[in-house]
């Protein structure tokens, strides 16, 4: 009885000695899938920031701009040109922004904050502007415009004002309208009879979309299709 009871106590320590063991690993496994988690955000956060950047600086050089300050459009190219470059700083703050908070709080951070209004907000922006740009100062497409994009950087500025409340449901829906916004300017080059120009530059946009939600880098590789569509309209603005 004594060899059978210290044999049973010997298994049972063994299989709490595997227990212990097998939960150690998986504590050890967890920690190293987050581990690697939050190097990919970092990684494609600052991704994002100099992408954006690298694309600004090829639009500003872009030889379009060149070419249209000889022609009767060439300050609609210009404006889109100097809105894009008035945003590029704020949507590389934000993705840098998201950097640096995921290193200071060791968790990939909710992405709600008052650098993201300002990159949203900034995109708004120039969705106002682009489509003045493109429209050739057409007062009333201007006008819904204004209004649309108005009303989403108001929403944007008092769920930041309540707390960042709505998580990333109101994120998302965000995203969506921004969207909704960036896909409606371009039609001034549709009514401006250029139907071509606007499939071409339509699916750009639409290119970028579907890249912009892949994972992990997909944000990033959307500046191809967006540097393209910024010549695309640049392009179009230049002409009547």
């Amino acid at each position: 009885r004594c060899w059978q009871s210290r044999s049973k106590l010997h298994s049972m320590s063994g299989s709490s000695s595997i227990r212990i063991a097998a939960s150690t690993l998986g504590v050890m496994a967890i920690g190293k899938k987050s581990d690697a988690a939050l190097a990919e955000f970092r990684l494609c956060q600052t991704l994002n920031a100099v992408s954006i950047l690298i694309a600004n600086i090829f639009v500003a050089f872009a030889p379009v701009g060149q070419i249209a300050e000889t022609l009767a459009f060439a300050d609609d190219v210009q404006l889109i040109k100097w809105a894009a470059l008035v945003h590029c700083p704020c949507s590389v703050v934000y993705h840098l922004h998201l950097t640096l908070r995921c290193f200071l709080e060791d968790k990939v951070p909710q992405r709600s904050s008052a650098t993201r209004v300002l990159d949203l907000a900034g995109t708004h922006c120039c969705c106002v502007a682009m489509g003045w740009a493109l429209s050739h100062g057409s007062v009333l497409f201007f006008c819904a415009n204004f209004v649309m994009n108005f009303a989403c950087v108001i929403s944007l500025v008092l769920r930041q004002l309540r707390g960042g409340e709505g998580g990333e449901r109101s994120e998302h829906i965000e995203f969506l309208r921004l969207g909704v916004c960036s896909a409606i300017y371009p039609t001034a080059i549709l009514m401006r009879g250029h139907a071509a120009a606007f499939c071409f530059s339509f699916s750009l946009l639409a290119m970028m979309g579907g890249l912009m939600c892949a994972h992990p880098l997909g944000h990033c590789l959307s500046r191809v299709p967006l540097t393209l569509y910024m010549c695309s309209i640049l392009e179009s603005a230049a002409k009547a």
